[in-house]
């Protein structure tokens, strides 16, 4: 099977291509120029050689002319009379003296008395030498790249998450991590996820591409690689159930090869009514409905209610929330008080609404009835023996009867 460089390696293969290139260049300009500094020094000290051994002895024009050789000795002239007696000395050939110095003879040939110098001139030759080091500067090279038709092979891996919106308590909420390849090279995506918070992992319901699997919720939190071809889409999908008293907002992210996808969000709504107890007249009782039958003479106190709630929690409520009066005729009649001077039946509801919208009520019916007999005095008229006759009694009462 022929392997295949992935786009980083290829990317470093090239980086280290123009890094030896680079170094290569560096390497030739300092051989050549260290080189040529190397040329210049031997050039200049062959030509002072050659100007050394190609030095003349310049003698004077007028010893030259005017030196006389006898026998291999040359005399020279002399103006003075005084030194006769160390006038000749002997000397080498070619007119030089033996100590390299000048001298004055006389000779006694027909020479003019005139006076010769003999002179050397000596040209020394001084080697300067130079040293030279080699350093090493940056150098940088402009690179033109020009890519025609040229395509790059490896897989485009993107990924995005969906949940149902809305869920409530005992439901199930599903979630779908869709993996898409947008490349022309199929690649590996490891697929991560944990389960939110207030919510139960359906156990087998990882599914990959609609098909069943028997991944657990440990493998998902681990990872689950997947093989994803060119220009396609891979689906990784599991479930949760809604735990009870769980209400709110679900947040989840999920990660493919480790890059964090889109967050979701499931509302799960509130749909738990609360509960409404009234409070027993003595004070140890909870009911849901209460009837009290009083007298109008009677002195009647609102004892209020209380409850709870799955998401507020516990509540109080003091007084009834709506009072309504029922009148013989059943007519109702919301009223802001239970009146115990009219005979009645009156109805106290205590509402409680939690803060989903669900609402409990509970109901207590205070009847209020005029239980006393009332005071009179019968009187009879006619006379006081009994007859057949009729008699006509009239009743006097202290109160007003309703």
């Amino acid at each position: 099977m022929k392997a295949k460089l992935s786009y980083k390696s290829k990317i470093n293969i090239v980086i280290a291509i123009i890094i030896l290139i680079l170094f290569a260049a560096s390497a030739t300009t300092t051989y050549f120029f260290i080189k040529g500094n190397q040329d210049s020094s031997s050039a200049f000290t062959e030509n002072d050689s050659q100007t050394s051994e190609n030095a003349p002895v310049e003698e004077s024009a007028q010893g030259e002319q005017n030196n006389v050789e006898e026998n291999g000795e040359v005399v020279v002239p002399n103006v003075s009379d005084d030194n006769n007696e160390n006038a000749i000395t002997q000397i080498g050939q070619n007119g030089v003296i033996g100590n390299g110095t000048s001298t004055t003879t006389q000779t006694t040939g027909n020479v003019p008395n005139q006076e010769y110098v003999t002179e050397r001139t000596e040209q020394e030759t001084v080697l300067v030498s130079e040293n030279y080091a080699a350093t090493w500067e940056p150098l940088t090279i402009e690179a033109n790249t020009t890519t025609n038709g040229c395509s790059i092979i490896r897989p485009q891996i993107t990924a995005a998450k969906t949940v149902s919106e809305n869920a409530v308590e005992g439901e199930k909420i599903t979630y779908t991590i869709t993996v898409a390849n947008n490349g022309n090279e199929s690649g590996i995506a490891i697929v991560k996820d944990t389960i939110p918070e207030g919510t139960t992992f359906v156990e087998g319901s990882i599914k990959v591409n609609n098909g069943e699997t028997e991944y657990t919720a440990e493998d998902l939190a681990n990872g689950i690689e997947i093989n994803v071809q060119k220009n396609t889409e891979v689906s990784v999908e599991f479930e949760v159930t809604v735990n009870e008293d769980t209400v709110g907002t679900i947040s989840n992210i999920a990660k493919v090869n480790e890059e964090d996808t889109n967050a979701t969000k499931s509302i799960v709504v509130d749909t738990i009514k609360p509960v409404v107890f009234l409070n027993g007249v003595d004070g140890d009782k909870d009911y849901a409905e209460e009837t009290i039958e009083a007298d109008k003479t009677a002195t009647y106190e609102d004892k209020g209610a209380r409850g709870t709630d799955n998401v507020d929690g516990d509540f109080t409520i003091k007084k009834a929330t709506k009072i309504v009066f029922v009148d013989a005729d059943r007519t109702e009649t919301e009223v802001d008080k239970v009146n115990m001077g009219k005979t009645g039946e009156y109805r106290l509801e205590y509402t409680y609404t939690d803060a989903a919208g669900n609402t409990a009520t509970a109901t207590r019916i205070v009847r209020v009835a005029d239980t006393t007999a009332p005071e009179g005095s019968i009187t009879k008229s006619n006379n006081d023996e009994p007859t057949n006759q009729d008699v006509t009694v009239t009743l006097v009462v202290n109160e007003p009867i309703d």
